[in-house]
Formats: structure tokens, sequence, C-alpha cells
């Protein structure tokens, strides 16, 4: 479950940080959620014979999908009322902790 666990922050770590400028409407926020699908995609095809860790990273990684997704929504509903500092997606659960953390710092629109 380390692994896994470290897999997802990475991923979602480094879709945030590798994504273009913004070039569209928050393209690191779609970069992010696109990251994740795959992700999402990648972990259905593996076996279930990890004691449930896995369908939970799943629920996990849905979650900062959608978490994701209201992001986007908020920010075009409230756009032009001022820049924020830094952004924080912390999504948390589970038996054993699991999370996915994605913390972005800077100006964002």
């Amino acid at each position: 479950m380390k692994r896994l666990g470290k897999g997802l922050t990475l991923a979602a770590a480094l879709a945030v940080l590798s994504s273009p400028a913004f070039a569209a409407r928050h393209p690191r926020i779609r970069v992010a959620i696109r990251a994740l699908r795959r992700v999402e995609q990648d972990l259905s095809k593996a076996p279930p014979v990890f004691g449930g860790h896995k369908a939970q990273a799943q629920q996990l990684i849905h979650q900062a999908i959608e978490h994701l997704r209201q992001a986007l929504q908020y920010a075009n509903e409230h756009e032009g009322r001022g820049r924020r500092q830094g952004a924080n997606v912390n999504v948390q659960g589970g038996p054993n902790g699991a999370h996915v953390n994605v913390n972005v710092q800077g100006q964002i629109p």
C-alpha cells in the first residue's frame, strides 16, 4: 500500500507541477484530473488481491476528481473576485488513513 500511496501522490503532484502555464481556464487542475483518471483506469486493470486497499484508493481517487471538478466550478462562478495564495486538495479516509494530497503554491486565479 505504501508503494501505491506514493505512486498516487506522485502522479497527482506531477500532474500539477508538469502542466503547461494557464493557457485555458485552470489547465493545471484539468491536467490533474486527467492524470487521476489515468491512474483510476490503471488501477481498474489490477487484480483485486490487495486486501481492499486498491478499492479504497479507487474511492479516494474518485473523490479527488470530484473535488477538483467542484473547484473548477467554484472558480468559474467566482472568477475575478481577487487572487488567492495557493490551493490545497486533501482527501482522507479509510481504516489505514489512506489519503491523496495535492498542494499548489503560488498565485491561483
